[in-house]
């Protein structure tokens, strides 16, 4: 059984993600962290989760967390991550998995010298689409396919009502990462449909 610690415990947890720890028989979720520790206990208490805590930092450091799910805001992946890696502990991390490349790149590189197991929790490699669409390019349906590193997906307005993404380095990061590669899923599922 996995043991998992919940740093940013929000309405994704409330929504999304409690509602598949309950269905699981292989994990469990024993602890939360928000930055008001009246609304982890409360939420803890809600969910039954034996552990509230106030900061990443505290969840990493329980014996009674195996692997820890990142959830907090995009901005904060690369601290969250890398403060339960430095703790020796798995990590799964909410989609983006960093603001751009370079935190990515630090974030697999500590994983992997400390030897922990390290994903993001949002990827369409197993859905049935993908596995159409990469036999749709193998049998040259599609046409060629080639990657082009300046090709980005520019968002610049707001799109969320709290805030978050408001500045406009931030709004780049997170399209440019997760917004362009859902903007050629979608385009590339509809022509998919065209083809059978």
């Amino acid at each position: 059984m996995v043991r998992f610690g919940i740093v940013g415990f929000g309405l994704h947890a409330v929504k999304r993600l409690m509602p598949g720890f309950a269905l699981s028989k292989n994990c469990t979720v024993t602890a939360l962290s928000r930055r008001d520790m009246p609304q982890a206990r409360e939420s803890a208490r809600e969910f039954k989760i034996p552990l509230a805590f106030d900061s990443a930092a505290e969840l990493c450091r329980s014996a009674e967390v195996d692997a820890v799910l990142v959830t907090t805001p995009n901005s904060l992946h690369l601290k969250d991550v890398l403060t339960a890696i430095e703790a020796a502990k798995h990590v799964l991390c909410e989609k983006p998995l960093a603001m751009n490349a370079a935190e990515a790149r630090e974030m697999v590189e500590a994983a992997r010298r400390r030897n922990v197991r390290f994903g993001v929790a949002h990827v369409f490699r197993f859905d049935e689409s993908v596995r159409k669409l990469r036999e749709h390019i193998a049998a040259g349906a599609i046409g060629r396919f080639s990657r082009d590193p300046n090709f980005h997906f520019w968002l610049t307005h707001r799109i969320h009502e709290s805030g978050y993404m408001t500045q406009a380095s931030r709004a780049r990061a997170q399209c440019s990462i997760s917004g362009c590669t859902a903007s050629i899923r979608c385009a590339l599922c509809y022509r998919m449909k065209s083809l059978g």
